[in-house]
Formats: C-alpha cells, sequence, structure tokens
C-alpha cells in the first residue's frame, strides 16, 4: 500500500485512513521553550517541552493549534503568566537571559504546527506552511497576567517586579535593594487604572501592590527602555472603549514607604479607543528617563444587566430621550440613595457601590465626564 490518506465507507461509518512510509515514533521531537521575554517560564513542572509527530493531528496536512500542545498558563518567581503565541528564531535571533534580550518581535509567530512530509513546518494561519530550520529556536512565549483590579485582567509582555515584593521584604526585595530601585540609579515603573463613565478612578492612588517595576540599566533618552505589547481583557460586566497613557516622575524611592510617584495629567494620550477596531491593546511604551512611570487609564462600560443602574441625562429643550445615558454595574437590589436629588447648586447622596465594590459617584459636571458628547462637555449649561 502507498503512503497516503484515504476514506472508506463501512456501512454507515466513514473511516479516514493515513499510511506512512515513517516511522513516527522515531521522528526527533520539536523542543518548545517557554519565555517571558528574557526570562524562563516555568509551567507543568518544566522550562520546554518536546512535541513529538505522533502527539494528536500533529501528523497532517492541516497540522494542529499551537495553543493546544503547550500550557496555558506558567508562572516565573510568583507572577502568573499566561500563552501568548508561538514564536521561530532563527540562530541570529536566539532569545536568551541576557540583560535588555527582548526577541518577542524578532521571529516568525505561528498558531499551527506539523509534521508532514517528514519535515516540520509552522503557520500562522493553518494554509500557508514555512519549514523549521535545524539550528532554529521554538518559544512559545507568555504574558504576565496582571489583575491590576477586578474589573479587567492585563497581560503585559515584560515581566515586572511588584511594588508588593518590595514591601515584604526578602527573596526578590533583592531586586529593589540590590542596585535598581533604592540608589535611584536604573529603574522605571508602570500602573494601571480603570476609568468608568462618571470619571471615577479606581485605583485613585498609587503606588498600589501591583504597581510593577522595571530595570533602566543601560537606557537614556536616545536609548528607551521598552516594554513590550499590553493587552486587556474584559469580563462579563464590563466592557472597554479607551486606553490612554499618562507620563510620571517618583520621588522618595529610597525606601517603599517613602515612594511617591506623581502622574502629570496635561501628558495624558489616547492609545487605543473602539474607533481603530480590533482589540484593546497597547503595542509598545517607552521609557526615556530613569525614575519615570507610566500610568496606563483603561475607560471602561459597565454592560446592561437586569439589576444594573442606568443614570440619564436631560436636555430640557428637549425631553423626549436622553442626550447621554450609562450604566452602573451592582449587586442584586442596589438601589440609589433615596435622598438623591439636587440641592444648591450640586447632587446629593449620589454615591452608590458597584459590584466590585468601588463607590460611584453620579456626576453632574459634564465637563469632567470622559465619554459625553463635546458638545456638552464644553458648552454653557445649567443643571436642576
Amino acid at each position: 500500500m502507498k503512503a497516503g490518506t484515504t476514506k472508506v465507507t463501512i456501512g454507515d461509518t466513514q473511516y479516514i485512513i493515513k499510511v506512512t512510509d515513517e516511522d513516527l515514533s522515531t521522528v526527533t521531537p520539536l523542543t518548545v521553550e517557554y519565555w517571558i521575554t528574557n526570562k524562563r517560564v516555568t509551567a507543568d513542572g518544566a522550562t520546554s517541552k518536546k512535541i513529538n509527530a505522533m502527539d494528536p493531528s500533529v501528523h497532517s496536512e492541516t497540522g494542529a493549534k499551537f495553543s493546544g500542545l503547550v500550557p496555558a498558563e506558567g508562572t516565573q518567581d510568583n507572577n502568573t503568566d499566561v500563552l501568548w503565541k508561538g514564536t521561530r528564531l532563527t540562530s541570529s535571533n536566539k532569545q536568551t537571559t541576557d540583560g535588555g534580550n527582548d526577541q518577542t518581535r524578532a521571529g516568525n509567530d505561528f498558531a499551527y504546527i506539523r509534521y508532514w512530509n517528514q519535515k516540520w513546518s509552522f503557520s500562522a494561519d493553518g494554509k500557508s506552511w514555512m519549514d523549521f530550520n535545524d539550528d532554529d529556536q521554538v518559544v512559545a512565549y507568555y504574558l504576565q497576567k496582571t489583575d491590576v483590579t477586578s474589573e479587567i485582567t492585563t497581560n503585559v509582555v515584560d515581566w515586572g517586579q511588584p511594588y508588593s515584593e518590595w514591601k515584604a521584604g526578602g527573596g526578590n526585595n533583592g531586586w529593589f535593594w540590590g542596585g535598581y530601585v533604592e540608589n535611584g540609579s536604573k529603574y522605571v515603573f508602570l500602573d494601571f487604572a480603570v476609568v468608568y463613565e462618571d470619571n471615577t478612578q479606581n485605583p485613585s492612588s498609587f503606588p498600589t501592590d501591583k504597581t510593577l517595576f522595571y530595570h533602566f540599566d543601560g537606557c537614556s533618552e536616545t536609548n528607551p527602555r521598552v516594554l513590550g505589547a499590553i493587552s486587556f481583557t474584559e469580563n462579563s460586566d464590563y466592557e472597554i472603549w479607551k486606553v490612554t497613557v499618562t507620563d510620571g516622575t517618583s520621588t522618595g524611592y529610597s525606601s517603599y514607604s517613602t515612594f511617591a510617584p506623581t502622574y502629570d495629567n496635561t501628558t495624558e494620550t489616547t492609545v487605543w479607543d473602539e474607533s481603530m477596531g480590533g482589540i484593546p491593546q497597547i503595542d509598545q511604551l517607552k521609557y526615556t528617563a530613569n525614575r519615570s512611570g507610566k500610568l496606563v487609564r483603561v475607560y471602561v462600560r459597565a454592560k446592561v444587566t437586569e439589576d444594573s443602574l442606568t443614570v440619564n441625562y436631560f436636555d430640557e429643550n428637549n425631553t423626549s430621550l436622553p442626550f447621554y445615558s450609562y450604566n452602573i454595574a451592582v449587586a442584586s437590589g442596589t438601589m440609589f440613595n433615596e435622598g438623591f436629588a439636587y440641592s444648591n447648586g450640586a447632587l446629593i447622596n449620589n454615591t452608590v457601590e458597584n459590584i466590585k465594590g468601588v463607590t460611584q459617584t453620579v456626576n453632574w459636571q459634564l465637563e469632567k465626564m470622559p465619554e459625553i458628547g463635546a458638545q456638552y462637555r464644553y458648552s454653557d449649561y445649567s443643571s436642576r
């Protein structure tokens, strides 16, 4: 019988028969290494895995999904990492543990692999295939999963040390007092916050336990410290409509108890909004100064549920429909305060605890509401 694939129908059942002239058990496995930029990731107790030609769907023309062959999650230090992508790196661009070595953009990304016609190959779409070279490095890149707030999950390409480890002391605390942060010589930092439609920000002050620190070793204005892609995952309660970045500085770095970041809101810049299409993400962040910071604000809308509260804004000249509305996700049975009213030029009793335990304030100052139309935010108006 010749090598190949044929179909045979017996009764009401169709069988696919695959005939190969090669003993797949003797094929050299494909080694996949687990990395988050220049640090190894441990998943299922190992930092790499051998994929065999006999693994499910690997020996087929259509190949196997890479995400189904490697662990979905791993760890480095005390951080949880989630699978990002598969990447083929040639011998001249291999990922190593050398400081600043980030090859996440230096290779060929893929979603499928196969062993077919006596060759290991990869594909981004399952249709167009390229063969691996014998000296290629095959990498499963991971993202650092950061539940900065309970409204969204943040996934960062680069691994960072959280402020909580600085406070805890011992172990990885050496990263802070051993030459990066406490002498002020070479660090940058990163914060995240969620902003609701009423302009409530969570968290409202920094640092938090999840403030992330990165080295600035060997970097400068002309050789910036670059953090790779950052992506965001929505949940069942909130959807993302805008992402911005704000620049910051810091003082008091000699101790965690005095460390104080300051963010300049005049530098806030939109890097993604829903009009751009695609998924909410940041391609990269560039730091050009030591001890500088970035605050990523993720603007969210509460999804409509049977329990959500709705805030409506009406124009008295046209009261048939509200000119703006938004929802507040709350626990079942939650209502606005009975004393909610407009009094002496301001709203009173206008707060409510949302489903995440954050106090939101219904805002009457239109100029402070990020999603409301410009014709209302920048116009003269009176409230009642």
